[in-house]
């Protein structure tokens, strides 16, 4: 790792090229000699070790079509992770040659401030299907993009830090029955669509910092869910449906608001959870004393940020 360090900080390597400003590159999430580190370089010329032994993944920034440079060619096939502007993503998308290997795309639509439905239709690739993760965060976007319903082989989807608000907001959201993570936090959300139920193999829900006060009855089909987040909501019950979640490893239940259990404490058998994150104070006496009676250290005192 010392190596490395001296390569992104000194250019003393033999094998380092500089690529072009217009390419801002930003490493993460690479291996190197079996240790994980991220690093994040924004300058104006980046140097970067071509030797594959050093790098076995990179998350790209987009900032123009110029990377037709014989470095940035070199990298290309560690290339998993790109993130830019729908026309650079379009762009890199169809050179098979380089993006062969992207799994994961994030999509910068702020500069277009989108908020008719047509404009937004033209502004969404209609990506592979190699791509699994789609990220579309702090877009200002008020509801998901009939393109994105049509990727039913997404796994991964971040729609946070939007304008999403009521349920029809997330009208299609139950085509993408292969999502494992949804992350719809810091939106406006008042309340969830019932074909929510239909993520059946949801591994990770966050739905941290909207407006809803109750969840869905169909919600008790994520019976594969292993963490739930519901951080800052003015959630009102803790509803039967949990119970269903088995696998549940962690639970955070921080809400805004006096929260209710919908059910006797003594039928929440959550066999492999590890920590319950619950703000004792808006909960009644009696059942947070049942609760930790049941969980123990498992349960822990939190408040809502």
């Amino acid at each position: 790792m010392a190596q490395l360090d001296m390569v992104m900080q000194d250019d003393v390597d033999a094998n380092i090229c500089l690529m072009p400003a217009e390419v801002l590159c930003r490493i993460s999430d690479f291996l190197c000699a079996g240790d994980l580190k991220a690093y994040n370089c924004t300058a104006k010329f980046i140097s970067v070790s071509i030797r594959p032994v050093f790098f076995s993944r990179f998350r790209v920034h987009l900032q123009s079509t110029q990377w037709w440079n014989p470095c940035f060619m070199e990298i290309a096939p560690s290339i998993t992770a790109i993130s830019g502007r729908t026309d650079f993503i379009i762009r890199f998308l169809k050179a098979k040659e380089i993006s062969k290997n992207v799994v994961d795309v994030s999509i910068d639509m702020t500069e277009y401030m989108l908020k008719e439905s047509d404009d937004l239709a033209k502004s969404i690739p209609y990506l592979p299907t190699s791509v699994t993760t789609l990220h579309i965060s702090h877009d200002l976007i008020t509801f998901l993009p009939l393109q994105i319903t049509r990727m039913t082989w997404l796994t991964e989807l971040y729609v946070n830090h939007n304008d999403l608000s009521d349920r029809n907001s997330l009208v299609g959201i139950g085509n993408l029955v292969a999502l494992t993570k949804l992350d719809i936090s810091d939106n406006a959300i008042t309340e969830l669509p019932g074909e929510l139920g239909n993520l059946v193999q949801l591994k990770v829900l966050v739905i941290n910092h909207n407006s809803i006060e109750t969840l869905p009855d169909t919600i008790g089909r994520l019976v594969l869910l292993e963490e739930l987040y519901m951080i800052n909501i003015p959630l009102e019950w803790i509803p039967v449906e949990v119970a269903n979640f088995k696998s549940l490893r962690k639970l955070y239940l921080l809400t805004s608001s006096g929260l209710k259990l919908d059910f006797e404490p003594s039928t929440l058998f959550l066999p492999l959870i590890t920590d319950f994150y619950l703000d004792k104070d808006t909960v009644r006496t009696d059942d947070w004393d049942v609760l930790y009676a049941y969980f123990g250290t498992k349960l822990h005192d939190e408040q809502a940020d």
